[in-house]
């Protein structure tokens, strides 16, 4: 018989995928998505004892000299070294895009699985 791992369910009420009956998952999909979610929320540094998790991806965006393909570039290594993709059965992708605001420019960050949209961000 084999182990199910349960994790807490952390989709916010605003997510359209959201439901308000599950408390924890089991699904492979859903742990890969949450993984990734706290790898882009998340500033380097604030993970005690590994100083290189996350993309600090506001201060990527808004840095002068960061390209949209550099960021695409640090996403995707965080993503491959602290996700276990040789043991994962998903393909994932990240597109970058900018877009014009009327006081300050912002860019889309979206995470394509096995050629799926499931995850996007905006940050502005």
């Amino acid at each position: 018989m084999g182990v199910s791992i349960q994790d807490i369910y952390i989709r916010e009420s605003e997510d359209k995928t959201y439901r308000d009956d599950v408390i924890t998952y089991s699904d492979g999909l859903e742990q890969l998505i949450s993984m990734i979610k706290m790898i882009l929320t998340t500033k380097k540094g604030d993970v005690l004892g590994d100083p290189d998790f996350g993309v600090s991806i506001e201060e990527q965006i808004f840095s002068l000299n960061v390209s949209l393909s550099e960021i695409e570039k640090q996403i995707k290594y965080q993503i491959s070294k602290y996700i276990n993709i040789q043991n994962n059965k998903y393909r994932i992708d990240v597109n970058t895009n900018y877009v014009r605001g009327t006081t300050r420019d912002a860019v889309y960050i979206d995470i394509l699985i096995d050629h799926v949209k499931y995850l996007g961000v905006l940050v502005k």
